[in-house]
């Protein structure tokens, strides 16, 4: 365990500010309404355009990637790294395990599916979904 008050390291750093630009960028996008149509009417050069139209298309995933990573940097300062593993891996499994169970009985959530919006597919369920979850309980 990291002593109170100690100086985040330089990973730390990086992750938070890669957080809150993409969040701030995800913000301006939504409430401007910009959309991959939208970039594709955009007075810039093609390759910016391919960039932005990716960056939209994978925010979510992105997002919740970047939101995992933090709480779980944060999770190791607070304990210690080795417990951050050890909880990290239990909050993964159960949490897939239960929305595979979810997804394929309907039971406790209700009937819903997930598609690739939230990024690549493990079976039913898209692999950032368990990660979220570690970022709403840790």
């Amino acid at each position: 365990m990291r002593p109170k008050g100690e100086p985040w390291n330089l990973v730390e750093k990086i992750a938070f500010a890669a957080f809150l630009i993409w969040t701030a960028a995800g913000l301006i996008f939504t409430i401007g309404r910009i959309s991959p149509d939208t970039v594709a009417h955009w007075p810039i050069p093609n390759w910016l355009g391919q960039f932005v139209d990716l960056c939209l298309r994978t925010g979510d995933p992105i997002l919740i990637l970047l939101a995992f990573a933090n709480t779980h940097l944060h999770a190791a300062r607070q304990w210690s790294a080795g417990i951050a593993r050890r909880w990290g891996l239990i909050v993964l499994v159960c949490a897939f395990g239960i929305e595979t169970f979810g997804a394929i009985t309907g039971f406790p959530f209700g009937d819903y599916h997930y598609t690739d919006r939230f990024g690549p597919m493990l079976g039913v369920v898209p692999l950032t979904i368990p990660l979220a979850w570690h970022v709403v309980v840790t």
